[in-house]
């Protein structure tokens, strides 16, 4: 294989404990061939994931510039002969260019079966000498993970929802939709575990209000979201407008976790706001009327 100028060579003849290979097995998917180094490194067969992923190598490795590499084996048992890999950013990129539905199975997979212990044993190795650099090769990796464990979470449309909306609430919202006269704000409030090191614990408020136009199809919708963590503090609002379908059949969260996340201009990829939401357990926390007769408003808890 000719070696491009961003193709870094691995090679696994020069000391056999410098550099393991071996293959990773898996019923659904098929194999892997993974690329293990003594500094904690870890690699995955460009080719293998191009398959799974259903990716076009021509295609992905322009985009792969500084994360590919080559394997150059010597009497292995998994290869012969030069293989070209990709570091963990790399593969990370990969699970944001595939389609498809199943790719956070895939990551999943992956980082049980040889990316947990990997870093596990890295962190052994250097945490000693080194405590800041640990923490922040860790927050970078964590940082990736989530991100591409966001995008891939929107494809495949499966969201890791605690509790719901409650019936009880879902009356209250229903009866608040249908009586034209009651003008109040009614507010729902979301809360939002993850295992980010950004945001572990968000609170997401999404105040309803009914259309000034008279319009009774959709209804305004602004979403505030705050750091539970650093004294409520707001980090990100989102305004938009819900169809009365969605108020009225209670699948409002999934509304909103498809509908607006999914939008290019929210979701970037560098994007961290909105990873934690994604990638967390949401559960309903709470429901409110506030009646917007004053500054501060009176508010009626349900």
């Amino acid at each position: 294989m000719k070696q491009t100028k961003s193709t870094k060579t691995v090679a696994a003849n020069m000391v056999v404990k410098r550099v393991v290979l071996k293959q990773l097995n898996n019923e659904k998917f098929g194999t892997v061939k993974v690329v293990k180094t003594e500094d904690g490194e870890g690699f995955a067969c460009l080719d293998d994931l191009c398959d799974i992923l259903n990716l076009s190598k021509k295609e992905v490795i322009e985009k792969l510039d500084g994360h590919l590499h080559t394997v150059s084996p010597k009497k292995t048992e998994v290869t012969k002969y030069d293989t070209d890999y990709v570091d963990e950013v790399g593969i990370y990129l990969l699970y944001f260019l595939s389609k498809e539905k199943y790719t956070i199975q895939v990551q999943n997979w992956l980082d049980k079966e040889f990316f947990q212990s990997l870093h596990e044993q890295h962190r052994d190795d250097i945490a000693t000498d080194h405590d800041t650099l640990v923490l922040d090769v860790d927050f970078q990796r964590q940082v990736l993970r989530n991100m591409a464990t966001a995008d891939n979470v929107i494809k495949s449309g499966h969201f890791m929802i605690g509790k719901d909306i409650p019936e009880l609430t879902q009356s209250h919202l229903i009866g608040w939709w249908h009586n034209l006269n009651d003008q109040t704000i009614f507010m729902l409030q979301f809360n939002c575990q993850s295992d980010s090191y950004v945001y572990e614990n968000v609170r997401m408020n999404v105040y309803l209000r009914k259309m000034v136009d008279g319009r009774i199809d959709v209804c305004a919708m602004h979403i505030s979201f705050l750091d539970l963590d650093d004294d409520n503090r707001e980090f990100l609002v989102i305004d938009t407008i819900i169809p009365c379908s969605v108020v009225l059949d209670g699948s409002i969260l999934d509304f909103i976790m498809e509908d607006q996340f999914a939008a290019v201009d929210i979701l970037e990829p560098g994007d961290l706001n909105t990873i934690m939401i994604l990638n967390g357990t949401m559960s309903f926390h709470r429901s409110r009327r506030i009646v917007k007769k004053e500054p501060q408003g009176i508010i009626e808890f349900l």
